[in-house]
């Protein structure tokens, strides 16, 4: 059986994951620029970023560097922030940002598991004695 399949379903690759979270992106930003006044487009839109959310996350599972992978994200935060702030002259925090901050929280939620997992292992040698 070939690595993106699985019995009883469908998988996609996270690449069309990728793919569907551009064209919803899309969708959602060609609603708001050029035709405020079709929803629809929005709503089609708005399938994007738990896909992205997604993606972050397996790319925080499988990365080999976390610090090179944040600063990988939050280094094109800033700079999509500093071209959006330029071009709407307003401050808006952009989700690149926030998937940055999300990717330093997944770090200390691992991090604190790991801990915890060691002072069970430490206090089940501790109490064998």
């Amino acid at each position: 059986m070939k690595k993106s399949q699985k019995r009883g379903g469908v998988v996609l690759s996270i690449f069309w994951i990728k793919i569907i979270a551009s064209v919803s992106m899309l969708l959602d930003h060609t609603g708001m620029i050029l035709f405020p006044g079709a929803w629809w487009l929005r709503i089609l839109g708005r399938i994007g970023l738990p896909l992205y959310a997604l993606c972050i996350a397996e790319g925080f599972r499988h990365t080999r560097s976390r610090l090179k992978y944040f600063l990988r994200i939050f280094m094109l935060g800033v700079l999509c922030q500093i071209v959006y702030d330029f071009v709407s002259k307003e401050i808006y925090l952009g989700i690149l940002i926030t998937f940055s901050l999300s990717i330093v929280l997944l770090t200390l939620i691992d991090a604190l598991i790991c801990a915890c997992k060691k002072q069970k292992n430490c206090a089940k040698r501790h109490s064998a004695h």
